[in-house]
C-alpha cells in the first residue's frame, strides 16, 4: 500500500494574504483545524488553530488581551494566514510505501502534505488512515449484498455514499437509493455497517425510514 491510497486529494487550501476571518470561516465550513497555505502557486506551509493561538501569545499581544474592555479587533484585522504558517516536519511522496511511515503519520497532530513531482497533490492526517481501514471493513461486510446479480464497484459505492452524507449532512435511505441506483435494503445495510464503525450516524423514523447523518465531531 502506498501513501496515495489513503491521502485526501480533495483538500481545502488558503492563500498567504487571507485574513483571520477567512481562515476561521474556512475551518468552520469544512470542519477542519488545519490547511495548506500558498503564496500564489507556491506552497509555503501549514496553518492550524494551534499556530493561530501561538501567534497571539507573545507579550505584545498578552497585554492587549489582559486589559479590560473589548477584544483588540485592530490586531485581529492585521492578521493574515502567511504570518502563522509552519513548515511541516514531515513531507510525503504519493508513491512512497505507507507502512514504513505509519508511526510518523500517527504522531502528527495536523495535516501532512503529499507531493508528486514537487507539486502538492494531497494531505494525510492520522484519521485518514483510520477511515481507510474502517471503510475496508465496511466494504467487506456489504460486498456480497452490493454485487449480487449486478456488476458493482463497492469502493465507489462507499465513497459516493459518504460524499452524499458529507455534502448534505443528513440524507434518507430513499434519497440515496435513487441517487446511487441501489435497492433501499442494500442502502440500509451499507449505512448500518458504516454506522457500526462510527463513520456516520443513523436513526429510523416510521415515515422516512432510515436516515443517515454526518457526525458533527468528524475531522476532514
Amino acid at each position: 500500500m502506498k501513501v496515495k491510497d489513503i491521502m485526501n486529494k480533495d483538500f481545502v487550501s488558503l492563500q498567504a494574504d487571507d485574513t483571520l476571518e477567512m481562515v476561521l470561516k474556512t475551518f468552520v465550513k469544512n470542519n477542519i483545524t488545519s490547511a495548506p497555505v500558498f503564496d500564489d502557486d507556491e506552497f509555503i506551509g501549514i496553518i492550524s488553530d494551534v499556530e493561530i493561538v501561538r501567534y497571539f501569545i507573545p507579550k505584545k499581544f498578552l497585554l492587549l488581551w489582559q486589559r479590560r474592555g473589548p477584544t483588540p479587533v485592530t490586531e485581529l484585522k492585521k492578521f493574515i494566514a502567511g504570518k502563522a504558517v509552519k513548515k511541516p516536519r514531515l513531507k510525503l511522496s504519493s508513491e512512497q510505501e505507507l507502512f514504513p511511515v505509519l508511526k510518523k503519520i500517527v504522531q502528527e497532530v495536523k495535516c501532512i502534505p503529499v507531493f508528486e513531482n514537487k507539486k502538492l497533490v494531497g494531505l494525510v492526517r492520522s484519521e485518514d488512515m483510520s477511515k481507510y481501514f474502517l471503510k475496508e471493513i465496511a466494504k467487506d461486510s456489504v460486498d456480497k449484498s452490493l454485487t449480487e446479480g449486478a456488476s458493482c464497484d463497492c469502493n465507489t459505492v462507499v465513497d459516493k455514499f459518504l460524499i452524499e452524507i458529507n455534502n448534505k449532512e443528513k440524507v434518507s435511505a430513499i434519497e440515496l437509493s435513487k441517487k446511487l441506483g441501489l435497492p433501499i435494503k442494500t442502502i440500509e445495510k451499507l449505512g448500518e455497517s458504516l454506522a457500526r464503525h462510527n463513520l456516520i450516524g443513523v436513526k429510523y423514523s416510521f415515515i422516512k425510514g432510515a436516515e443517515f447523518r454526518r457526525l458533527k465531531n468528524e475531522k476532514k
